[in-house]
């Protein structure tokens, strides 16, 4: 598990090449465009993206001990307001 920092694309990347059996799971872009060329990119480098509305084969990814990202960014003006060690996030 990892916070929200740096580049996905690059580490699974990085992974991919390196012989790991890299999964994303992945929530499309709002524009189909971006989202083809993504996801495009990503499986050419032998990266499988896996829709976030198949969250069960993401499951059986982590069960087969492949590596599984969850790029699936929320819309951060439907959130909820947490606390973090006191401090507001």
């Amino acid at each position: 598990m990892s916070i929200h920092f740096g580049n996905w694309e690059w580490g699974g990347l990085s992974l991919a090449l390196s012989g790991y059996k890299v999964n994303f799971l992945v929530r499309p872009h709002e524009n189909k465009r971006t989202d083809r060329l993504f996801n495009h990119i990503r499986e050419k480098k032998r990266i499988k993206v896996i829709p976030l509305t198949r969250l069960k084969e993401g499951i059986k990814v982590l069960k087969r001990n492949e590596i599984l990202a969850i790029l699936a960014d929320e819309n951060l003006e439907q959130t909820m307001k947490a606390k973090l060690f006191s401090q507001r996030l």
